[in-house]
């Protein structure tokens, strides 16, 4: 595992029968990377994850519901009144409680959605409160008991698909949710596209509540497509009208609804040679295959690399980059996926359904890739093929990646991060006509759960795209 992220093997493992072996499947773990914003749903310092991440959440829910106790008292009256004194205290005794792995706060914010409570932020000591019943809102700027009221703001409602409890797909609920608000430093993106991503079943089952703490109801979408619509305090380098492209945090509320709100940070403009929906297809396996194979693997040209998953999502992208940055490729495909994947630009394909890979291969590699589910001995068997001091870069990190020490050969357990330059470079990429968006097939909002659902059960096939209900 990646020591700067922290997180053990047993919080990652994926939930999902290990007897799935069609390199059509893709098998990308992701990671959320980038800012830090003001609402729990975005807590995404890395030295939080995993049981500093869990211990921030299990505190703010008992801040929450001490919040909410105090809001079923005051429901009678047209004011609703908190010592903030008080709840500081009460938010401080909690937050001390957290063990000294997760006592990075004065770095960030933590904040928490209730019924009736719009936030209780904690900006390292010094608490601040806002609470709101459902006429006015209550707002405490410091640990004083000066006060003020404000009228609460509340956008007008949207169509969004959430879940308020992990199961299957069936909890997933396509209702009417306020449009949210932008805050400093985010843009509101009026939502065209999202995408379905193998992780966004296993948050919705529940299976990654300990690295990817989401706060129920949740709304899915990694992926965005859209055109920004509003500009909270701050935002400079974009403006209404935009059409931008993102991968959004893994614990925010996320893009299957009519609108979402981002950092700005993290938005890359919008691809023009493609339709817009197309584009949702791009962020996340995209992002993925380019941090394997050049933040990873530094691969330059010349280089020979063999890629397993290749038909894949992810393993569509690395086959096309590699092959445009000079590299020898030999990728892994079934017959039926041959074609789509000579199409991308490999040299050699091997089928795997006829043939052992590990015999296949002739000459050593300087790169191993897997995107795809395989059984820990056939992968540990491909391992001799690279050459000595070469690498070994992975996305099934519930089965840990195998390296030869003594040889040098590294194995990485790779998570993808957003980074908005390297999207962009990608976007340059399909302007310019060198790099192809395959999209399978696109998919109302309203129907996400018979997505999930098919996805469950193996029969969906290739990128899917979610056309917002707006589209």
């Amino acid at each position: 595992m990646t020591d700067h992220l922290g997180v053990t093997g047993h919080h990652l493992r994926e939930q999902r029968p290990s007897s799935v072996g069609d390199d059509d499947r893709d098998a990308s773990l992701v990671v959320w990377g980038g800012s830090t914003g003001d609402q729990f749903s975005r807590l995404e310092q890395p030295h939080l994850v995993g049981q500093a991440a869990t211990a921030v959440h299990d505190a703010v829910s008992q801040v929450r519901h001490a919040m909410c106790a105090c809001r079923r008292v005051a429901e009678p009256s047209e004011k609703l009144e908190l010592h903030v004194a008080e709840v500081a205290r009460l938010t401080q005794l909690l937050l001390d409680r957290m063990p000294k792995q997760a006592r990075h706060l004065h770095e960030g914010e933590v904040g928490a959605e209730a019924d009736g409570v719009e936030r209780a932020r904690c900006f390292g000591h010094t608490p601040s409160v806002v609470a709101s019943n459902s006429k006015l809102c209550y707002v405490e700027g410091s640990a004083s008991n000066s006060k003020h009221y404000v009228t609460e703001k509340r956008g007008p409602p949207m169509k969004a698909v959430r879940f308020h409890e992990f199961g299957d797909a069936d909890v997933l609920r396509y209702e009417d949710v306020e449009q949210p608000i932008p805050g400093d430093g985010e843009v509101r993106v009026r939502v065209a596209a999202t995408s379905f991503n193998s992780i966004d079943g296993n948050i919705r089952a529940g299976f990654m509540q300990g690295p990817i703490p989401v706060v129920l109801p949740h709304t899915p979408g990694l992926d965005v497509a859209g055109t920004v619509d509003a500009l909270g305090d701050g935002v400079s380098q974009l403006k209404i009208g935009d059409n931008v492209v993102g991968f959004l945090s893994m614990v925010a509320d996320g893009a299957s609804a009519e609108y979402v709100l981002a950092p700005a940070e993290i938005l890359a403009p919008a691809p023009s040679s493609i339709p817009l929906i197309d584009a949702a297809a791009l962020p996340l396996v995209g992002l993925t295959a380019w941090q394997a194979l050049f933040d990873h693997a530094k691969l330059v040209a010349g280089q020979r690399v063999l890629i397993n998953g290749a038909s894949g999502a992810v393993g569509d992208y690395v086959v096309q980059l590699a092959k445009a940055n000079g590299a020898y490729v030999i990728a892994t495909a079934t017959p039926r996926s041959a074609d789509k994947v000579r199409t991308a630009g490999a040299d050699e394909i091997i089928d795997y359904t006829a043939i052992e890979v590990s015999a296949a291969v002739t000459e050593p590699v300087d790169a191993l890739f897997n995107f795809a589910p395989i059984d820990p001995a056939q992968f540990a068997a491909l391992v001799p093929l690279v050459r000595s001091g070469g690498v070994v870069v992975s996305t099934t990190v519930w089965m840990p990646a195998p390296g030869d020490e003594a040889r040098g050969v590294r194995a990485i357990d790779m998570y993808v991060r957003s980074d908005a330059h390297q999207l962009s470079e990608l976007v340059e990429r399909i302007d310019r006509g060198e790099l192809r968006v395959d999209v399978a097939e696109r998919v109302p909002l309203a129907n996400l759960s018979d997505l999930h659902a098919r996805a469950a059960a193996g029969t969906l096939a290739g990128k899917a795209v979610v056309v917002s209900a707006g589209n």
